[in-house]
C-alpha cells in the first residue's frame, strides 16, 4: 500500500521544494494512519520520509536504535520520477 499511495501523489509531480514540503507531511500522515490500522495497537510506529530533486547524485541513509529482532520490524519503499524521488521508512516498534 505504501507503493500505491507514492504512486498515487508523486507520479506526476515537478520537483518543487514549498509544494514537496507539505507533501512529506501529507504523505507520512496517510502513510502512518494506514499501517496503523493493520497493526496491533501495541506498536510505536515511525514514518520518515525524504522527497528530493532526481539529479543523478547518489544518497545514502543509516539509522540507528535500541531493537528487538524478535518483535520490531522495519519497512522501505522508494519511488523516482524524472523529476524527484521519495523514499520513506516506516519503522514497527512493540511495546508492552
Amino acid at each position: 500500500f505504501v507503493n500505491d499511495i507514492m504512486r498515487n501523489h508523486l507520479e506526476n509531480v515537478k520537483y518543487e521544494p514549498s509544494k514537496c514540503r507539505d507533501l512529506v507531511q501529507l504523505l507520512s500522515d496517510e502513510i502512518k494512519t494506514r499501517t496503523k490500522s493493520i497493526l496491533y495497537k501495541r506498536y510505536k510506529l515511525i514514518v520518515n520520509l525524504t522527497i528530493g530533486q532526481n539529479s543523478g547524485n547518489s544518497l545514502i541513509m543509516a539509522s540507528r536504535s535500541l531493537w528487538n529482532p524478535e518483535t520490531d520490524n522495519e519497512c522501505t519503499v522508494t519511488f523516482k520520477n524524472s523529476s524527484l524521488f521519495a523514499i520513506a521508512t516506516i519503522f514497527a516498534c512493540y511495546y508492552d
